[in-house]
């Protein structure tokens, strides 16, 4: 049916009945249009869902990244432990360190690390009592890093300063692997310093 003219009483005509033909093949292309796009979504959407077991991997770029990376960490329930080196975080974000470090802090997070043994963490390790924190130092020869990796919970943070990017994992099963190596890596550097 079409409108007949502009009168206040509407009027209606009957349409040739071979439109409805047209009407309907043109859902039909509307609905191919659709199902291609689907198609053409659906992997990279398989890609993006994640059963129960399946890791979570996020990636961060950019100064605000690795702030948003660094903030999850305010979330821990357990104590952080992992492998760091402040000098690049300071160098890099400046401003951030002394924001975050009061909020690890006020939250009463502990923290573990194995850093390089550098002037710059001496003065660092100086404060570890106070800012709830016990450190191991390891020749630099021996751990030379670039990188911050901090394991937490059931996640594992990491962040690289040369490239700007956070990676947070959040896997149970890569998580208790991590904290096991670091535990094993924790207890050798014990030993190294007991030697020294």
């Amino acid at each position: 049916m079409s409108p007949l003219g502009k009168s206040k009483k509407q009027k209606y005509v009957a349409e040739n009945p071979e439109k409805i033909v047209g009407f309907a093949e043109n859902q039909i292309k509307k609905a191919q249009a659709i199902l291609l796009e689907a198609k053409k979504l659906a992997p990279e959407l398989k890609s993006i869902y994640r059963k129960k077991e399946r890791p979570i991997v996020k990636f961060y770029e950019g100064k605000e990244g690795i702030k948003q990376v660094f903030e999850d960490t305010l979330t821990a329930k357990s104590e952080i432990v992992g492998y760091a080196c402040a000098e690049p975080m300071q160098k890099s974000i400046p401003e951030f360190y002394f924001e975050y470090l009061p909020q690890r802090i006020a939250k009463g997070i502990k923290a573990r690390g194995i850093m390089p043994d550098t002037s710059f963490m001496h003065k660092i390790v100086k404060n570890d009592r106070k800012e709830l924190r016990q450190s191991r130092l390891v020749a630099k020869e021996k751990l030379d890093l670039e990188i911050e990796i901090n394991i937490y919970d059931n996640k594992v943070m990491m962040v690289s300063w040369a490239e700007n990017l956070g990676i947070l994992i959040e896997s149970e099963k890569i998580a208790k692997a991590q904290k096991q190596i670091f535990e094993l890596a924790w207890q050798a550097t014990g030993i190294i310093k007991q030697k020294t």
